[in-house]
C-alpha cells in the first residue's frame, strides 16, 4: 500500500512540474509604438528642399549737394519742394516723367511772367501752395517722404524738418557743374539714371556749344557782357 501510494505521488509531483514549465510567463513588457519610415525606390526621385531667397531690397541711396549720402526706405510717393529759388529746383524735378504726379506742395514759383508748370501738369493746381518762408511744422503736416530743398535752406528749414523725422535732399542748379551733379541725385532718387544722363548730356552741349564761342581769343577779343536784374519784389522796382 505504502509502495503504491509513493508511485501515486511521484507522478502527481511530475505532472505538476510538466505544467508549470508549459504556462506563460508573466513577464512585463514595453509598450510598442510603432513608426513608419518611408524609403524611396530606386525609380523615385527625391526633390531638394527649396531654399528660401531674401526679399530684394527697395532702399534708394543717393547723394546730394553737400556730400552727404541720403537712403530713403522706398521710392519717394510724396514729395515737397520748399524754400527759396524753388522754381531751379521744380524745373528740373518736372524733367523725370511720371514726378510730377507724385508732388503733394511746392513753394510759391516765380518764373518772371506767371508759371508755366501748370501748362505741362493738369494737376498742379490741386498741389499745396506753401509760402517761401514756410515752416517745418507746416510741411510735415503734408506727411512727405521726401524734401526737397536748396542746399542754402540747411539752418532755417532743412536741420528743422531731419529733426522731425522728414529725409531731405539738398540741390543747387546754380552753375554748369552743379546742373551735372545735381541731376545725377536726380536719377538716384527717381531710379531713372538714364533720363539723368540724356539731360546731362544735352545741357554739356549747350554748355560746350557756349564756350566755344570764344575759344582761341584773349581777353580783349571777347564780348562784354552786361546782366541786369529786374525786380518787384514787395511793389519795389529794382
Amino acid at each position: 500500500m505504502l509502495k503504491h501510494s509513493k508511485g501515486f505521488l511521484f507522478v502527481l509531483i511530475a505532472t505538476v512540474l510538466v505544467l508549470s514549465a508549459c504556462a506563460p510567463t508573466n513577464t512585463p513588457t514595453a509598450d510598442i509604438i510603432p513608426v513608419t519610415v518611408t524609403v524611396p525606390s530606386q525609380d523615385e526621385t527625391v526633390e531638394p528642399v527649396a531654399q528660401t531667397e531674401e526679399a530684394p531690397t527697395t532702399s534708394i541711396t543717393a547723394t546730394d549737394a553737400l556730400g552727404r549720402t541720403v537712403t530713403l526706405e522706398k521710392a519717394p510717393e510724396r514729395i515737397v519742394i520748399a524754400g527759396k529759388a524753388v522754381f531751379m529746383l521744380t524745373d528740373a524735378v518736372y524733367l523725370f516723367p511720371d514726378v510730377g504726379n507724385r508732388i503733394v506742395g511746392v513753394a510759391n514759383l516765380n518764373q518772371g511772367h506767371g508759371d508755366f508748370i501748370g501748362v505741362i501738369d493738369p494737376t498742379f493746381g490741386e498741389k499745396e501752395k506753401l509760402a517761401n518762408d514756410v515752416g517745418p511744422e507746416q510741411i510735415a503736416a503734408l506727411q512727405p517722404d521726401l524734401v526737397i530743398l536748396k542746399s542754402s535752406m540747411v539752418e532755417k528749414l532743412g536741420s528743422p524738418l531731419e529733426t522731425l523725422g522728414v529725409p531731405v535732399i539738398y540741390l543747387d542748379f546754380e552753375t554748369p557743374e552743379q546742373y551735372q551733379r545735381d541731376l545725377a541725385t536726380l536719377g538716384q532718387i527717381f531710379q531713372n539714371e538714364a533720363r539723368a544722363q540724356e539731360l546731362a548730356a544735352y545741357f554739356n552741349d549747350v554748355a560746350v556749344k557756349v564756350s566755344s564761342a570764344t575759344v582761341g581769343m584773349d581777353d580783349s577779343q571777347k564780348p562784354r557782357v552786361l546782366l541786369l536784374y529786374y525786380s518787384t519784389k514787395d511793389g519795389n522796382v529794382a
